[in-house]
């Protein structure tokens, strides 16, 4: 996991992600470089670029108790890099308990059309299923 200088305008969707989950009243766990790590999810059949993924935010729900991780895209490249979509795949196929987790993208206004048509292109329809596309 190649870790770069995070942009302001990153940092700030990140920010109104975990601010996001916390007004619906999910646990906001961890939120990336705010003094603490997220949850590494392991990569365990290989899919995309095949390397173990960190998400920008890890929460979880109640009734039923549910993962949720949040990630901040800002469409400099990564709405579509490989990168980003083996985040997508992976964040979106976990289950705790039987339940299903959820992968919420955060992107910058007015470009939720845009990643909504990447993740149309490159996911399947469960996986699809379990994702939604914020704009922050």
């Amino acid at each position: 996991m190649a870790e770069k200088a995070e942009s302001e305008e990153h940092r700030r969707i990140k920010l109104s992600l975990a601010d996001g989950f916390r007004n619906k009243g999910w646990a906001v766990k961890r939120v990336d470089g705010e003094g603490e790590e997220t949850d590494v999810v392991e990569n365990k059949n290989k899919v995309g670029d095949k390397e173990n993924k960190k998400p920008d935010v890890d929460a979880k729900s109640s009734g039923p108790e549910r993962i949720i991780r949040g990630e901040a895209k800002v469409n400099n490249g990564d709405f579509d890099s490989e990168h980003s979509i083996t985040q997508y795949k992976l964040f979106s196929s976990l289950n705790l308990n039987g339940v299903n987790s959820w992968l919420i993208i955060g992107v910058p206004a007015n470009t939720k059309e845009l990643m909504e048509a990447v993740l149309e292109r490159e996911l399947d329809d469960n996986s699809r299923g379990n994702i939604a596309v914020w704009e922050r």
